[in-house]
């Protein structure tokens, strides 16, 4: 039973992290499309902040599951989590990175002279 409890509590906990630091991505996501205008590629700056909020991931739910198992009465072990403050979310995230809705510098180079050529050559725009 004191293995199941553990169990439990150390999901929750890996859920709740895995939940603010999709929350942490979610923010960078959005505005991650303005590093292309400083020549970064996004993917690849998305990928090095993401990576740098990473570590101490597991220190944290090992702290945080330690910590509310060090406050529980040997009564509390056997009971569900919900009745000791510890609710689930009720919804579940998902991630995916999008495209550069800029484009790489030669797709912004090409549509230039798209419409360049449009303007001069076919005369709309």
């Amino acid at each position: 039973m004191v293995d199941q409890a553990a169990r439990a509590v150390t999901v929750f906990y890996l859920d709740e992290r895995w939940t603010d630091h999709l929350a942490v991505l979610q923010e960078v996501r959005d505005g991650i499309y303005l590093r292309a205008l400083a020549r970064q590629r996004p993917s690849e700056e998305f990928r090095r902040i993401a990576l740098r909020e990473f570590p101490g991931f597991f220190d944290t739910v090992e702290r945080d599951a330690a910590a509310f198992f060090a406050g529980l009465a040997p009564d509390d072990v056997g009971r569900p989590l919900e009745d000791l403050g510890l609710v689930r979310p009720s919804s579940t995230w998902t991630y995916m990175i999008t495209d550069n809705p800029f484009g790489d510098s030669g797709d912004r180079v090409a549509r230039k002279y798209g419409q360049r050529w449009r303007s001069t050559v076919l005369g709309i725009e």
